[in-house]
């Protein structure tokens, strides 16, 4: 249910809405006389300004996106699920829809804060969450889709979307809304109409969305017939006497291919890379062999450094004594020889 649009738009009188039936009037003033009409009064700007709060596209051509309308907030009052939500859009930041904290806090939704710096005082408390997200939110509680539209069928070509159903409940007069009894718009297409109004009148709604892919399918083999029939096919695949010969090319070797299958034949590009492997391992046997060698020698020399210790002093000297020459201790404590004291 509708309760209330608004604008900060100087010039736009607020409207409020009640339970039952609500008639939009629009008066003349006394100036005019009964020639002037109350066409132009607003009444087809206030449906496009709930289809805008409602999740509509913002193409840059559409009105609310007009410079003159651009930075203007609307915000519009709505009884969702039997609780009273405020939302507000802008024709400047279409694809974010502002919304207050308490109601993102009970849906749970996923909402984004306005960056520090920016003015926020004319949104609702600077939350907001994605256009997509508004419109599955109103989508699970307005028409009973699945709470999760990612994996579902609705999220299928030709299924029910709710910006098809909230259509026919707010019809456009510039779409030629009114015209039609099984269309809310002049361009809606059969296969679209079909399955919306199967799903609100509660009927099975797969039946016509299957039917419009039996359709999808028949138009595709006719125009691959007509690209049969005008020789733009034989340009892609080739002409019948180009596919005949690569089809026999293609049977020759299917039948090659099985008959070394039944002789267990190696193809000869196989037993190339099999004795390529066969080299590589001789190789890497070779030097594994060269390498056992040089792992002991290198085991050898580790342990004959570990065990290697430093000279004692006395060992030193017990060494030239041996050989016949005098050691003794110089002044600057190192144990050396002096060449006088050399004798043979």
């Amino acid at each position: 249910m509708i309760i209330s649009i608004d604008s900060d738009l100087k010039m736009f009188k607020p409207v409020r809405f009640h339970g039952g039936l609500n008639v939009l009037l629009s008066d003349k003033s006394s100036k005019e006389d009964d020639a002037k009409t109350r066409n132009s009064a607003g009444k087809s700007s206030l449906i496009e300004i709930i289809h805008f709060l409602l999740g509509a596209k913002a193409d840059p051509d559409s009105l609310l996106r007009h410079k003159a309308l651009i930075e203007n907030n609307f915000r519009g009052t709505f009884r969702v699920a039997g609780r009273d939500i405020e939302v507000e859009r802008s024709g400047s930041k279409p694809s974010r829809i502002y919304i207050d904290a308490a109601t993102v806090e009970h849906f749970k939704l996923t909402a984004k804060k306005d960056k520090a710096g920016v003015d926020s005082s004319s949104k609702i408390g600077g939350l907001s969450i994605s256009n997509e997200e508004w419109k599955d939110l109103l989508a699970y509680h307005m028409f009973d889709f699945p709470a999760v539209m990612k994996g579902s069928a609705f999220e299928e070509s030709f299924s029910p979307s709710f910006r098809s159903l909230i259509g026919y409940f707010a019809r456009r007069q510039g779409s030629r809304g009114y015209s039609y009894v099984e269309r809310q718009a002049e361009a809606q297409q059969r296969p679209d109409w079909q399955v919306n109004l199967s799903y609100l009148l509660g009927l099975d709604w797969r039946i016509p969305r299957a039917l419009q892919s039996i359709r999808k399918r028949e138009k595709q083999l006719e125009e691959l017939k007509k690209a049969v029939e005008d020789g733009a096919f034989g340009q892609v695949i080739g002409s019948v006497g180009e596919l005949r010969s690569a089809l026999a090319e293609a049977e020759a070797r299917a039948v090659k291919l099985k008959e070394e299958l039944s002789r267990f034949q190696v193809h000869e590009a196989y037993r190339e890379m099999m004795d390529q492997a066969t080299k590589a391992k001789i190789e890497m046997q070779a030097i594994s062999r060269r390498a056992v060698p040089l792992r002991e020698t290198v085991a050898h020399l580790r342990n004959a450094i570990e065990a290697e210790r430093i000279p004692e002093r006395s060992d030193v000297g017990r060494l030239y004594a041996a050989v016949g020459i005098e050691c003794r201790t110089w002044p600057f404590g190192d144990s050396t020889t002096s060449p006088a004291s050399t004798r043979a």
